[in-house]
């Protein structure tokens, strides 16, 4: 290797980006049927409808919201309408879904190298942009056609930007800032915590006074924040105009009032915190364990236990350590949501890859050759070792058993879908019932690419069906027949006056299609 001249190409950080690329393709071809497969699923829904009649990306349609005008309350959907895009270009494919996330896994990785490099030099750059290359839930959610990833992207590429910014006085850095950072707040409200590490870093710039009357600065951040408060400002008008949301502004797993009302209890999720939860063993518990094993690893955790010491008297380190606290707060105040989901912790993963590199970054800085064997020895293996010894804690981390599932992943909801596809025609009308607990569930909609209505066992009724047949549904399909069989008789006694469908070979045996007569 060579000294920290500077050189045309980083082997560090190449290196880094391209074992990051090569984790994330693998099982790049695989159904989406993994973990998280309903979010993923979500996104593949609302991304068929805008390819399947408008590619208007204010108004994102839900697959379960009926046949028509399901208008939805969520973030901006980027996503699903890149993909829709895609699909209007090049054709109809779903893979089209991890490559826009792979893509700003990149993105990813060199913004947090940039940070690293500027604040603490090389050697922590890269470090940072190791760990983000080989983190095993930066991987898994790094190549799924989900949210989080582009938005912790351009989070990062906002805080860099502003940081750039305030080195150089260059307008252009205010600019990207204000574009990435309304691009985070439009993918999803939490990163609004990258608010945080900009203040620190404009504050530690200007100073107060010399700050406000930074026009750049205030008004690239303004303009991002005016126009994501006009999205979600219209987002709630969709809601309120169809009652249908995937749980912004209010609580989803909601059917508007004309439905819940034939419903016996509707099902629904709060993602805040309570005193029970916070007083719990098993919230900490779990989330130091997925701290430990699949958000940074072992080495990573240890690295990034040792840069938050250093970094209370590193200069510059204040700005990582604000950002990190305010991911933690955010996992404090929205718990249940990251009790139940880790890919919520991902906002966490940029300030402690700084954080790893301010304490491991002197293993990934340069080293200059010598005639000295043992010096050139040191100099080859160090790389060697740390490549592997990140390689086999993404392998024992279990996250291809656990996430990726090759051995176990749901494809019967896929045959289900082929299924029920081949016996309704693409303008009919489909209520579905998946799941014991859990509505709107685009899963088998999605698969079989036809719309309609989605309940649970809890939600589900003879009343509901009869009244959403005047709606325009014209079947009724169900994933758990002996469950619903169990749990609400009644349903099963009205579907038996219906006309059962036969289903094709190879169409889970739980999977059954009525026609509504």
């Amino acid at each position: 290797m060579t000294s920290d001249r500077p050189t045309r190409v980083d082997l560090w950080l190449l290196t880094s980006v391209l074992l990051g690329i090569g984790l994330r393709l693998l099982y790049y071809t695989a159904p989406y049927a993994d973990a998280h497969r309903w979010r993923q699923v979500e996104n593949l829904a609302i991304a068929w409808n805008f390819y399947d009649r408008s590619l208007n990306p204010f108004y994102p349609e839900a697959i379960w919201a009926g046949l028509s005008g399901g208008y939805v309350e969520m973030e901006f959907p980027f996503v699903p309408w890149l993909l829709a895009a895609s699909w209007r270009m090049f054709g109809f494919h779903e893979l089209f879904g991890r490559a826009i996330a792979i893509i700003a896994s990149v993105v990813l990785i060199l913004a947090i190298y940039q940070i690293g490099k500027r604040l603490f030099g090389p050697g922590p750059g890269r470090a940072a942009a190791f760990l983000i290359a080989v983190s095993p839930t930066a991987v898994f959610f790094g190549r799924v056609p989900m949210t989080d990833t582009p938005m912790i992207a351009c989070s990062t590429v906002a805080v860099m930007a502003y940081l750039f910014y305030f080195s150089t006085s260059h307008v252009r850095w205010a600019i990207l800032g204000g574009a990435a950072a309304l691009g985070a707040w439009l993918l999803k409200i939490p990163s609004l915590l990258i608010l945080g590490p900009i203040a620190i870093i404009a504050y530690r710039a200007r100073g107060l006074r010399l700050l406000m009357r930074d026009t750049a600065f205030i008004g690239s951040l303004a303009a991002a924040f005016v126009l994501a408060i006009a999205w979600y400002w219209h987002a709630d008008q969709l809601f309120r105009a169809t009652e249908w949301t995937v749980g912004i502004w209010h609580r989803a797993g909601m059917h508007p009032m004309d439905i819940a009302r034939f419903s016996p209890q509707q099902s629904d999720f709060s993602l805040w915190s309570s005193w029970r939860l916070l007083t719990s063993p098993e919230f900490y518990q779990t989330l130091g364990e997925r701290l430990w094993l699949i958000h940074l690893t072992p080495g990573g955790l240890l690295g990034v236990m040792l840069g938050v010491v250093l970094a209370f008297v590193r200069p510059g380190g204040i700005i990582p350590l604000i950002w990190f606290a305010a991911a933690l707060a955010f996992i404090f105040v929205v718990g249940h949501g990251n009790f139940w989901h880790e890919y919520y912790q991902l906002p966490l993963l940029p300030p402690a890859a700084l954080l790893f590199g301010i304490g491991a970054g002197a293993l990934f800085e340069n080293r200059s050759l010598s005639n000295d064997w043992r010096s050139r020895l040191v100099t080859w293996t160090t790389p060697v070792i740390l490549i592997v010894f990140a390689i086999s804690s993404f392998y024992f981390s279990e996250i291809i058993r656990s996430y990726f599932r090759p051995e176990t992943r749901d494809n019967e909801i896929i045959a289900s879908g082929t299924g029920v596809a081949s016996a309704v025609a693409p303008t009919n009308g489909l209520i579905v019932v998946e799941y014991e607990e859990g509505t709107n569930s685009p899963m088998l909609l999605y698969f079989a690419k036809r719309r309609g209505w989605s309940f649970d066992t809890h939600s589900i009724s003879p009343a509901a069906i009869t009244y959403l047949k005047s709606k325009g549904a014209t079947h009724f399909a169900t994933t758990i027949y002996s469950l619903l069989e169990d749990k609400r008789p009644e349903v099963i006694e009205f579907l038996k006056t219906q006309h059962e469908v036969v289903l094709p070979p190879g169409t889970p045996e739980e999977t059954r299609l009525f026609a509504l007569d």
